[in-house]
């Protein structure tokens, strides 16, 4: 059941509920969030009452907090036996939320795999306008102050943000002189520094546990690369562990930002943070999953950034160096805001 509505308001309560569930990793949720203006716009009079089925995962809830549209936000939980193939599916929610959450005055099942297709005529929104928009994101001044703090004592005039978990150590062993040629690239700018963002232990917890502890074996590899990048250069900084909003913080006060096709990744898109996004090869177009793919998951594909091509390589490059040279997009960390 994606979509149901009913106008009507319960009497029951003082306003009528609008409940939309949004579902998956980090990634999936600010992606799904791109609807809450539109619902909110759409109905004015209601509770916006958010469901986050991502097994009670920390990021993707703070992340949610960090939008103006919910009046409020539960996490929600499976029952036994969900795979991965069937994840995304409401009804492997827990039968409790299920009844509560359609229930409700209006319904909105957020999963990304219908493309909104069923939320454009409910919301009167053109589809693209909805896959062309971006989530409404407000950062907290505490935030905002912990991102300064981690660098008060020399704060860069250039912050080049990178975030490069996901594809696995193989991955960066077969493209090891691509990444050093764009470090030294980005670093041959006198005032540039790198804040190198990661986890020690990735949340996984939305996935189910055989694939769960896949992933955490995968990333413990990959993580133990990715945190020796300081030693390359001394303006390559380790930012490990940080909340999501200190992330955010950091993102938004970022000239670039460089990272691969994750939430971090996602979050720097929703904070219009200019920005490459690596992936490990192009799609190929004439595949009929090639379109879904990316008008699902990479709204900024145009950004596509590939290791292997030296010529996709160069033009990253080259335009990172002309916003450089215009002065960047954000202000420093040393600056007020």
């Amino acid at each position: 059941m994606p979509v149901s509505a009913d106008c009507t308001p319960n009497n029951s309560r003082h306003r009528p509920v609008a409940a939309v569930r949004i579902e998956g990793g980090l990634g999936d949720h600010i992606l799904a969030m791109r609807l809450l203006r539109f619902i909110k716009e759409r109905f004015p009079a209601h509770r916006i009452e958010v469901y986050s089925d991502c097994e009670g995962g920390l990021p993707q809830l703070k992340v949610l907090s960090m939008s103006p549209g919910p009046d409020r936000i539960r996490p929600v939980y499976k029952r036994p036996g969900w795979t991965k193939e069937n994840m995304s599916n409401l009804s492997t929610l827990q039968e409790i939320y299920i009844d509560e959450m359609t229930s409700a005055d209006v319904f909105i099942d957020a999963n990304l795999s219908s493309l909104f297709l069923p939320h454009a005529p409910l919301l009167d929104v053109p589809i693209f306008t909805i896959l062309g928009s971006f989530p409404q994101l407000e950062i907290p001044q505490s935030a905002r102050d912990a991102a300064r703090g981690l660098f008060e004592d020399d704060p860069p005039r250039h912050l080049i943000a990178i975030n490069l978990s996901k594809y696995g150590l193989r991955f960066w062993e077969a493209h090891r002189d691509s990444l050093y040629f764009m470090l030294d690239s980005l670093l041959s700018h006198a005032a540039v520094h790198i804040a190198n963002i990661f986890s020690l232990i990735p949340s996984y917890a939305h996935w189910p546990e055989y694939e769960r502890s896949q992933r955490e074996r995968f990333a413990s590899d990959e993580v133990e690369f990715i945190r020796t990048l300081d030693r390359y250069d001394p303006r390559i900084i380790n930012i490990v562990d940080h909340d999501i909003m200190t992330v955010a913080a950091i993102l938004a006060r970022s000239t670039y930002f460089v990272g691969v096709d994750n939430g971090v990744k996602h979050l720097a898109w929703a904070l219009r943070v200019p920005h490459s996004v690596i992936l490990p090869a192009g799609p190929a177009f004439d595949h009929p999953s090639a379109l879904p793919f990316v008008l699902r998951w990479i709204p900024d594909f145009h950004r596509s950034l590939l290791l292997n091509d030296p010529t996709s390589v160069r033009r990253h490059l080259d335009s990172i160096a002309t916003l450089l040279q215009r002065g960047g997009y954000a202000e420093t960390l040393g600056g007020t805001g």
